[in-house]
C-alpha cells in the first residue's frame, strides 16, 4: 500500500451511529458488543454533530474535583472552575448520548491522507475520527486500530 493512501481506503463504512437522545447505557453496550472505540452521533437530518467514545462513557466513573480556593490578600480565588468543569459535570451525569458525546467532532474528508488522520489522532488524543462528506454527512469512521493495521501492512510490504 502506498504511503499516500486516503482515509476512504481504511475507514469502516458501517460504524456504530447514535442519535443525541439515545440512552447512554444502550450506546455503551453497542460499542462494547461491536468492539468499537466509538461511533458517530447524528442529528435527525443525518448530519454528524459529535462522537461518542468509550472515554466519554468513562466520565460516569470520574472523581469529582472541586476548585481549589486560593487566598490572595482579601480575595478568595478559585482555579479549575468555569466552562470546562461545567462540561465535565454534564458528562459525568449524562444519561443520553447527547449529554456525553464529544462535540464538535474532529473529522476528516475521504481524500485526506492517513498521515493526516494519524497526526490528528496523536495531536488531539483521538481514538476515532469520522470521515464526512462535504455536506457533513457520515461516510465512515477510522479508529486507531485501522491506522495501525495500515501502518503494519505498509511496513511489511
Amino acid at each position: 500500500m502506498p504511503k499516500n493512501t486516503t482515509a476512504a481506503t481504511i475507514m469502516d463504512s458501517r460504524p456504530p451511529t447514535f442519535g443525541v437522545d439515545d440512552e447512554l447505557l444502550l450506546a455503551a453496550d453497542l460499542l462494547l458488543a461491536r468492539g468499537a472505540d466509538g461511533g458517530a452521533v447524528l442529528d435527525p437530518g443525518g448530519f454528524v454533530v459529535g462522537v461518542l467514545t468509550l472515554a466519554d462513557v468513562l466520565y460516569g466513573e470520574k472523581e469529582v474535583r472541586t476548585p481549589q480556593p486560593f487566598v490572595f490578600f482579601d480575595a478568595v480565588l478559585t482555579f479549575g472552575a468555569g466552562r470546562k468543569m461545567a462540561r465535565e459535570l454534564d458528562k459525568m451525569t449524562a444519561t443520553t448520548v447527547g449529554g456525553a458525546m464529544t462535540k464538535p467532532p474532529v473529522s476528516v474528508g475521504p481524500e485526506d491522507s492517513i498521515a493526516h488522520v494519524a497526526s490528528l489522532m496523536l495531536d488531539k488524543n483521538l481514538s476515532v475520527v469520522p470521515v464526512i462528506k462535504t455536506d457533513n454527512t457520515l461516510l465512515g469512521m477510522i479508529d486507531r486500530r485501522a491506522v495501525v493495521r495500515f501502518t503494519l501492512k505498509r511496513l511489511r510490504d
